[in-house]
């Protein structure tokens, strides 16, 4: 098992020490070789190496992303732009990396992460759900053309897990604690009303499980959801879950607020 990642916080050598040391703790065995998904040479040293010292390249599991997040005018091109490189092209460039290899030994898995935000988008989340939304789309198509040579494409969307590093990533483009600008009131009301309803969970075991869970499965299904927001995953129209979205958070009063020919005094 080899664990990729940049190294860039903390280093790549304390935090690969401490993800080994992680893993012999459970009993388990890991390898780690310095990979940013956002650079083509870094993502082909990573692949020739794991295939060098392994020989096989059997699964990919694509888990590399941050979040933007903030009211989407505040969210300027280039950080729409970097959140869609990481996210979407990223995981793109990495299953295009291991494909041809896949293919030449009969076949393999690759799991990308999505979210529940790939399902379903709520507030603040215009970039992020973009990028997760562009992961279910490229992912379901990579699906249906690589079956043909045993490669089995998954996606699993976890909900807001406690006990990441998401927080620590994350991107604010507004101020949450106190907010301006012609947002500002609903950024603070939801700010309110969000923590009543849902928190992240524990127990981000569960989220490993699910990918276990997927390249255990000869024919593993597409869509893994593990701990999603009620909110988010119930069958229903556009309109119906844009009703209940307000609902939800306690916000009906920032819903078509404008009716036709009226003006905003």
């Amino acid at each position: 098992m080899f664990g990729g990642f940049r190294g860039t916080k903390g280093g790549f050598d304390e935090r690969s020490l401490a993800l080994k040391e992680a893993a012999k703790a459970e009993g388990a065995e890991i390898s780690t070789v310095q990979l940013d998904v956002t650079d083509d040479e870094s993502v082909a040293r990573a692949v020739a190496e794991v295939q060098k010292r392994a020989e096989r390249l059997d699964v990919l599991v694509n888990v590399a992303g941050f979040g933007v997040h903030g009211p989407w005018p505040t969210i300027s091109v280039e950080q729409f732009k970097s959140q869609l490189e990481t996210n979407l092209v990223g995981t793109y460039r990495t299953c295009l990396a291991v494909e041809p290899l896949m293919r030449k030994q009969g076949g393999g898995w690759i799991v990308n992460f999505s979210s529940d935000a790939g399902l379903r988008t709520a507030f603040w989340e215009v970039a992020y759900s973009a990028s997760k939304y562009g992961v279910e789309g490229m992912s379901l198509g990579m699906r249906l053309e690589s079956q043909q040579f045993g490669i089995r494409v998954s996606v699993v969307e976890p909900g807001w897990f406690s006990g990441t590093e998401y927080d620590d990533r994350m991107v604010s483009t507004v101020d949450w604690a106190e907010p301006s600008g012609a947002y500002a009131d609903l950024v603070r009301t939801m700010g309110e009303n969000q923590p009543k309803v849902e928190s992240g969970k524990p127990g981000l075991e569960s989220v490993a499980r699910r990918v276990a869970d997927v390249i255990e499965e000869d024919d593993p299904p597409f869509h893994n959801p593990v701990g999603c927001a009620p909110v988010r995953v119930v069958a229903e129209s556009d309109a119906h879950y844009e009703q209940r979205v307000f609902a939800f958070y306690d916000l009906g009063r920032f819903r078509s607020p404008v009716s036709r020919g009226e003006r905003l005094s």
